[in-house]
């Protein structure tokens, strides 16, 4: 994937989402649960302003703020390479002002020290999981433009243990792709390159 990424291009004053898939057993639980992407398992947010900066929220071994600010290269770095698909997709029309207010929620967003939410709490800010906190900081910027409802699924019995309910209310990592302004850039994926 490192390869391929190189050759990506972006615009400044835009902002992009990324869908990323790896080949780990907590990506195979979590593909399960995208509306209709069986490649994804995480989504990041992406600003380009001076250059292009990734905010996503993950889990981490660390006890640290789980909101992750990095290059697009370290975001597509697996240190035993087990990233398997990256699709690219890029907001269209986002005003200045639009990018204004995504940049203050994620500010908002890093001063609570947010921890990953494996219980999908939707009403918690300190706790996120990724594609709740990306449909937060885009509908702060505008609420009429990325409303959405929440996915209602019946859970796996066999996930039904970690994640404590029988039934999910939650975003998946792929509900922005049923927003109309989006233009496809790029995909990768491992099992169409080999």
């Amino acid at each position: 994937m490192l390869q391929y990424v190189k050759g990506i291009s972006f615009e400044p004053n835009s902002v992009y989402i990324f869908l990323r898939g790896s080949d780990t057993k907590l990506s195979g639980f979590a593909k399960r649960y995208n509306a209709s992407n069986t490649k994804a398992s995480h989504v990041a947010l992406a600003i380009y302003t001076d250059s292009l900066r990734v905010y996503h929220v993950n889990t981490t071994d660390s006890r640290r703020d789980n909101l992750i600010i990095e290059t697009f290269e370290d975001f597509s770095y697996h240190p035993q390479q087990k990233h398997s698909y990256l699709g690219i997709w890029k907001l269209q029309n986002v005003s200045q002002f639009a990018i204004s207010k995504i940049q203050e929620k994620i500010a908002y967003f890093k001063g609570l020290d947010v921890r990953f939410d494996y219980r999908f709490d939707i009403e918690s800010d300190q706790k996120l999981y990724c594609s709740e906190f990306i449909y937060k900081a885009l509908s702060y910027a505008n609420n009429e433009h990325y409303q959405l409802p929440l996915t209602v699924m019946e859970v796996p019995k066999e996930h039904r243990f970690f994640l404590k309910t029988d039934t999910l209310h939650f975003y998946p990592t792929d509900f922005f792709l049923a927003w109309n302004q989006l233009e496809f850039v790029a995909e990768w994926d491992s099992t169409k390159t080999q």
